[in-house]
């Protein structure tokens, strides 16, 4: 019953599920749901991230979210062609790297960072264009993430999104800052 109320609880429903959980079973997911202190940030250094970096309202959002993550309790990882890679960086210097790069990246892991997420048990953000390709360079279109997402759910956590929207060579896309929560939406108030 616990595991099947924390499934609810992160899903972001629309209603307060704090008042219509009974108590004991409040003190339960509470009680099960033990992450590692501190933050961690995904950035996605993919090639057709330059594109979502370009709008304006998005640098502005990265801007305050740059500064916030180079603060302390944070650890950076950028991924680029099929690494995730620790980056010790200011905020100027991590901002400039967001939205002044070269893309030449084919391959961000994105299932590689949701994999760490999920081993680490710590709250993360993760910013993608949430497009995985393979070894041979096509786009996966299956549901990729579902594993990491149902066991960070399982877990005691909660997934929140939020979206932008860009375009690449005409195309309509959207940019995805994913936040890995607790129960309590520690990290979500942080990002917004």
């Amino acid at each position: 019953m616990g595991i099947g109320l924390s499934f609810l609880v992160g899903c972001g429903t629309d209603y307060d599920t704090t008042t219509q959980i009974d108590p004991y079973i409040q003190n339960y997911i509470a009680q099960s749901a033990k992450f590692e202190s501190g933050y961690a940030a995904y950035f996605d250094f993919s090639d057709g991230m330059e594109y979502a970096y370009k709008d304006e309202q998005t640098r502005k959002n990265l801007s305050g979210i740059t500064h916030k993550v180079t603060g302390n309790n944070w650890t950076v990882y950028g991924l680029g062609e099929n690494t995730v890679e620790h980056m010790t960086l200011s905020q100027t210097a991590l901002y400039a790297k967001v939205i002044q790069s070269r893309y030449t990246a084919k391959r961000a892991p994105i299932e590689k960072a949701l994999d760490s997420i999920v081993v680490k048990k710590q709250l993360s953000l993760l910013i993608t264009d949430f497009e995985e390709y393979g070894q041979d360079y096509n786009l996966k279109y299956q549901a990729f993430a579902t594993a990491d997402f149902k066991k960070w759910l399982v877990m005691g956590g909660k997934i929140n999104f939020f979206v932008t929207d860009y375009f690449e060579r005409n195309q309509p896309k959207h940019l995805y800052f994913i936040v890995f929560d607790n129960a309590n939406d520690d990290l979500t108030s942080e990002v917004k």
